[in-house]
């Protein structure tokens, strides 16, 4: 399974202030996603988070999983489609290990879970009726990277229909 672990949400996740700062950090000026770094002792150089490698993501992953699983399964994005482990409830699993389980184990349950995230918010589903790919951009990944993410959107959309 494609994970994202997100050393920021992990922060509120753990609610551990003195564990975390030995372990994490991330740049708190505005773009938190984009400089996180962790290491395994405070003797330890800081290793960067997002590589661009699934192992980065993983090594990281089990490690925070380690002093908290279900902390760090509640920051991680899950899946082909990139649901975040705190939405677990959202898209109809009890408890973040059972999407985890069903997300690690079955692409479609990826794929349930996705209609079920656009399909608990009726602002959701009609930006994508109305194809308002901005406000389908915030509503499905946050307030960061409207443009980025809605230019995708539109160019995805581009492709499928040929319109």
């Amino acid at each position: 399974m494609i994970i994202r672990f997100e050393a920021h949400i992990f922060a509120r996740e753990l609610q551990n202030a003195p564990l975390y700062v030995k372990h994490f950090r991330y740049n708190d000026a505005g773009r938190p996603w984009l400089e996180q770094f962790w290491r395994l002792t405070s003797a330890d150089t800081w290793r960067a988070i997002h590589t661009g490698h699934q192992d980065s993501e993983w090594e990281v992953f089990e490690f925070a999983r380690h002093l908290n699983e279900t902390a760090a399964m509640r920051s991680i994005s899950m899946g082909a489609p990139q649901i975040m482990g705190f939405n677990h409830q959202r898209i109809g699993y009890s408890t973040v290990q059972a999407m985890f389980e069903a997300f690690d184990d079955s692409y479609p349950a990826q794929l349930i879970g996705l209609v079920n995230f656009i399909l608990s918010d009726a602002v959701l589903v009609d930006a994508i009726r109305r194809r308002d790919w901005q406000t389908v951009a915030k509503l499905y990944n946050g307030a960061s990277n409207i443009e980025i993410y809605s230019k995708l959107l539109v160019d995805a959309h581009r492709r499928i229909t040929g319109a």
